[in-house]
């Protein structure tokens, strides 16, 4: 029984050895050292109003251990901060695909990509800014009821409280 366990132990290891050679000779594996690259990115309209879907499709790509998240920022008109979201890959189209629900209450005018935030399943990442240099895409939000005005606090006051005795 003992050596029948012995016989199946190297036959596993054996078999191993054969299927992943890498092991034997670690210096012969390869390894990722560099972030993945954004090859394109498209909205499906050019105009959208509230209530509108965006759909943006990225394809994006990696020499080795394939891309695992994407992360876009778009900047209002003013050029601040709106709206960040994070793909997902789509096996069917082979791009990754986000939708942006357009919001009533933001300014109307053109939006641009702030930053888009790659990164690989063997860790390495980028962040690309000024993408608009070698992309160029951009929508125009239109018909929006834009709200400017930060919250106001009303009167502050002091609660009455008993003392506990």
């Amino acid at each position: 029984m003992k050596n029948l366990k012995v016989k199946f132990i190297l036959i596993g290891f054996l078999f191993v050895l054969l299927v992943n050679p890498q092991i034997i000779n670690p210096a012969s594996a390869v390894v990722d050292t560099t972030p993945p690259t954004l090859d394109w990115m498209t909205f499906d309209k050019g105009v959208v109003y509230p209530g509108d879907n965006l759909k943006a499709s990225i394809s994006a790509s990696d020499d080795i251990s394939g891309v695992s998240n994407i992360e876009i920022a778009f900047a209002d008109p003013n050029g601040d901060w709106k709206a960040q979201v994070f793909p997902t890959y789509n096996a069917t189209s082979g791009n990754w695909e986000a939708n942006i629900l357009i919001n009533q209450y933001w300014l109307s005018g053109i939006y641009t990509i702030d930053f888009v935030y790659l990164q690989d399943n063997a860790g390495n990442s980028i962040y690309l800014y000024d993408v608009a240099d070698y992309l160029s895409p951009t929508v125009s939000v239109s018909g929006t009821t834009p709200d400017t005005l930060a919250p106001a606090i009303g009167k502050i006051g002091r609660a009455s409280c008993r003392e506990r005795v």
